[in-house]
């Protein structure tokens, strides 16, 4: 059965009992199982409901030669070749919006969602409802196994993907700490609660000189909220933006999105965006996830690390799924518009 599954058990239920239930594989995945033969009833079934209760496997994919075997003879040997599909690790996906990484990126999309009733599409970067699409672009040779090793995943149904490094204008905390110089600001810190007040100018700007251990702020109505951290951020609920509303983090470390956070709607920036998974005994990932919906746009200017991992689940949907928000975009106000020009010179 290959080293995946090796010291593991499973079951072969027939009329008659097998000789040592329940089966056993060795230290490579090998077994073998004497039964008894009978020309009256020689069929056994075999029955992995253990292999995939314990989360190695997803469920049988093929058997080459049958769901069972016959046996009616005492020195008769049966072979049979059965495949599982694995259970894959957490993989991300996003809706409308353009993706960059400048190290690359990573997403293994499973070969299993070809099991859904439709089929699922194997892309990297769905289109919206609307039809809006995505680019992929990365800064570096397109990575080895960039979608995994399931040979139907693609970027997208346009296929739209470039290597093509930014640099353009770094907009992180140090470029917005000059740029809201210009603009009224309300100061705020931990622990303190929100008071949206904008005396009629469209926006408020929150202000923090240091790190955000509580942060679950949902604007309501067309309020327009801007929040700048100099420190690390960790969002502790969650977070829904209505239509004509805006909001944006800004922070100088790190925004985490802790393990109970589902959703989460906004722009959000900080050197470093973290999605970690579940780990209650600390012996890494509990597989126990539930799914992250980001919906907005997510900038990390040194990485984004998506942790998130849902066992079973991951076979036919992603741990973290990101949906760009053009309404967002709209919504942003003035603090948040930067006009530029590129001026190049011209000899007639």
């Amino acid at each position: 059965m290959g080293d995946k599954y090796k010291n593991q058990t499973f079951n072969i239920t027939g009329t008659w009992p097998v000789i040592s239930a329940p089966v056993n594989t060795d230290s490579v995945g090998n077994y073998s199982e004497s039964v008894y033969a009978s020309t009256v009833n020689p069929l056994y079934t075999y029955n992995y409901s253990d292999l995939i209760n314990s989360g190695l496997a997803a469920g049988v994919k093929f058997q080459c030669q049958s769901a069972s075997v016959t046996v009616t003879d005492q020195a008769q040997t049966v072979t049979k070749d059965t495949g599982f599909w694995r259970v894959y690790g957490g993989w991300w996906q996003a809706v409308g919006g353009n993706v960059y990484g400048d190290d690359g990126i990573k997403s293994e999309i499973p070969s299993s969602l070809a099991i859904l009733i439709p089929p699922a599409e194997m892309s990297l970067i769905l289109p919206t409802a609307g039809n809006r699409r995505g680019l992929l672009s990365y800064g570096v040779t397109r990575p080895a196994n960039m979608l995994g090793t399931n040979p139907n995943a693609k970027v997208s149904t346009s296929l739209w993907e470039k290597e093509s490094k930014y640099g353009g204008q770094v907009y992180d905390w140090d470029f917005f700490d000059k740029r809201f110089n210009l603009f009224a600001k309300t100061t705020w810190s931990d622990g303190q609660a929100i008071n949206y007040d904008d005396l009629g100018i469209g926006y408020q700007i929150f202000k923090s000189a240091g790190p955000i251990f509580a942060f679950d702020f949902s604007p309501t109505g067309t309020q327009k909220a801007i929040f700048h951290v100099n420190g690390d951020l960790r969002v502790t609920g969650n977070i829904t933006v209505p239509s004509g509303a805006f909001l944006t983090v800004i922070a100088k470390g790190t925004i985490t999105f802790d393990q109970a956070v589902t959703q989460a709607d906004g722009w959000y920036v900080a050197k470093n965006i973290s999605v970690p998974c579940k780990d209650i005994d600390g012996n890494g990932c509990d597989k126990t996830d539930s799914q992250f919906l980001g919906n907005g746009t997510f900038v990390g200017w040194s990485g984004i690390a998506l942790g998130r991992t849902r066992g079973i689940t991951n076979n036919t949907a992603p741990s973290e799924k990101f949906t760009y928000r053009q309404d967002l975009f709209l919504n942003a106000p003035k603090p948040m518009r930067m006009y530029t020009k590129y001026y190049k010179p011209f000899v007639p």
